[in-house]
């Protein structure tokens, strides 16, 4: 859930949200998926697993039976988080430094400040600094990753975070495809019918 935190995109996070029933093979069956998100105004129910878990067929043929009565829905997905994924994503470090360290960390005239700030555009976090720093409390390093850490700006993660790093507005219509590494059950095998 650390990724969804950190993505701008996602307004709202609930750990195992439901439990719904679905069909697989022929017989009724019970899901609970770990968290969901509404994620760029879309609904997105997400499960855990290693990868070991994932690739077992048993596993991976039920979780694309919930996925198939999930995305019925319209504006439905359901997509699949490995663990290992999450940390060979060359991102992950980064996120985590954010996530980890830097939250919450800031006041509301801070967080409207740089959010005003990046109105303008991409901007450095070193200059951010420097332009709001006639403020009796002015943001720091900390205050502005706190912020990126809480959704309300958005860093770029592919570089080291510091002083240099990038931040913008979290616009939901400019951002990236979202934060967290995900595989849609369907996608990796093909059914058992397909093959």
């Amino acid at each position: 859930m650390m990724y969804a935190e950190m993505d701008p995109g996602v307004t709202v996070i609930r750990p195992q949200p439901t439990i719904f029933t679905f069909l697989h093979d022929d017989r009724p069956a019970n899901h609970i998926p770990d968290f969901a998100v509404i994620e760029r105004g879309e609904s997105v129910m997400y499960e855990a697993k290693s990868r070991r878990q994932y690739h077992r067929p048993d596993v991976h043929s039920r979780l694309r039976s919930a996925a198939a009565m999930v995305e019925q829905k319209p504006d439905w997905s359901y997509f699949v988080v490995l663990k290992q994924d999450i940390l060979e994503d060359a991102r992950y470090r980064n996120v985590f430094a954010v996530w980890r360290r830097f939250r919450p960390n800031f006041d509301d005239l801070q967080r409207l400040a740089v959010q005003s700030a990046v109105m303008k555009g991409e901007r450095m976090i070193a200059n951010v600094i420097a332009e709001l720093s006639y403020m009796t409390v002015a943001p720091n390093l900390q205050t502005i990753l706190s912020l990126a850490a809480n959704g309300c700006i958005f860093i770029d993660f592919d570089n080291p975070i510091g002083l240099e790093s990038v931040i913008r507005h979290a616009d939901p219509a400019a951002l990236p495809a979202p934060l967290i590494p995900r595989r849609r059950p369907a996608d990796d095998f093909p059914a058992k019918d397909a093959a």
